[in-house]
Parts: C-alpha cells; sequence; structure tokens
C-alpha cells in the first residue's frame, strides 16, 4: 500500500466557508470531509459508467424517436410565445401549443359585502 497522498488545494473564500460549514456541523476533520465527498463523487462516477452499458444492453439507448439533432437542436424547436403561466415547456407536441389542450379555469364571481 503506498503512503497517503497529501493534497495541496486552493478554495475560492465560498467553497472555503462551505468546507468549514461542513466540518463544524458533522464534527469532522477537514481531511475526513474532503475524504468522504471525493469517495462519494466517486462512487456516483462508477455507478454512471456502469448505467450507460446496461441501458446500451437493454436497448434503452436509441429507442426514442424523434429529430436526429434534438440535442443540440431542440432550443430552435422550442415554442418560446405559448411558454408562460401554465407551466408548459412550449415544446410542439407537449399539448401547450394549443389553446384546446389547456385545462378550461372557472371563473369565480366575486361576492361584494
Amino acid at each position: 500500500m503506498a503512503a497517503p497522498a497529501r493534497i495541496n488545494a486552493r478554495l475560492d473564500e465560498e467553497l472555503a466557508d462551505k468546507v468549514d460549514e461542513i466540518r463544524r456541523a458533522t464534527k469532522q476533520t477537514t481531511t475526513e470531509v474532503l475524504v468522504t465527498a471525493l469517495e462519494q463523487y466517486h462512487a456516483r462516477l462508477k455507478a454512471q459508467a456502469q448505467a450507460y452499458p446496461l441501458f446500451q444492453e437493454t436497448g434503452f439507448v436509441g429507442c426514442a424517436e424523434g429529430p436526429v439533432d434534438l440535442a443540440t437542436e431542440y432550443k430552435r424547436l422550442i415554442d418560446y410565445a405559448n411558454k408562460g403561466a401554465s407551466g408548459r415547456s412550449g415544446v410542439p407536441g407537449d399539448g401547450a401549443a394549443t389553446s384546446e389542450a389547456r385545462p378550461k379555469r372557472a371563473s369565480k364571481a366575486r361576492k361584494k359585502r
């Protein structure tokens, strides 16, 4: 087993404050906080790397239909004119482009006192 590596890193003030906040809240040393963060980050990357081959194997990757350039041209396809209070995306086909697809709001009559 190799000797422990020593890391010297520069953190901006905001990130240093976050590390300090975590250190105080967990009562861990700075080293323990950074080791835990690196272990979690590594585990997440490893899980992602394992998920992609599984998705390919099961046929999930590439199973959707749509424009072949959707990932790079999606902003061009969004109908921004219909994006608004309804909360819909404005993407053609999600029901936002037509007024018939939007739910009708019941008008409430105000009572006068």
